[in-house]
């Protein structure tokens, strides 16, 4: 889901589009897995939910990978697993409570009862 410009239209437009889950891959310098989506990518998607069949946030888009500049349409829609997500609201506590309860039931403990090493 995004706002990609659209050319002639009067205003933003909330776009949608279908897509499969290509691959799962591990950017170099970077600790979150991202799904690589089989849509075109495009501009104004960035920042957008992808949503799973199954009703729950498979993460959020985040950019094109594609070489040397090339033009986005070019590159992979890939969307940042919602891992981090969880993770800043759980440290921040602000995390809602009935998503710390499925965490602590799928996982066995919330992660984030116990603070980090970077916490003083």
């Amino acid at each position: 889901m995004g706002y990609p410009p659209i050319p002639f239209a009067k205003g933003p437009m909330l776009v949608t589009t279908r897509a499969e889950v290509n691959a799962i891959v591990d950017l170099r310098g970077n600790p979150h897995p991202r799904f690589v989506l089989s849509s075109m990518a495009r501009g104004g998607f960035s920042g957008g939910p992808a949503i799973s069949c199954y009703d729950f946030g498979l993460g959020i888009i985040i950019d094109s990978l594609c070489h040397n500049n090339d033009v986005t349409e070019l590159g992979y829609l890939t969307a940042l697993s919602v891992e981090p997500i969880l993770d800043a609201l759980g440290f921040h506590k602000v995390l809602p409570s009935g998503v710390e309860a499925s965490w602590t039931l799928y996982v066995g403990e919330s992660p984030w009862e116990h603070g980090t090493e970077n916490e003083e």
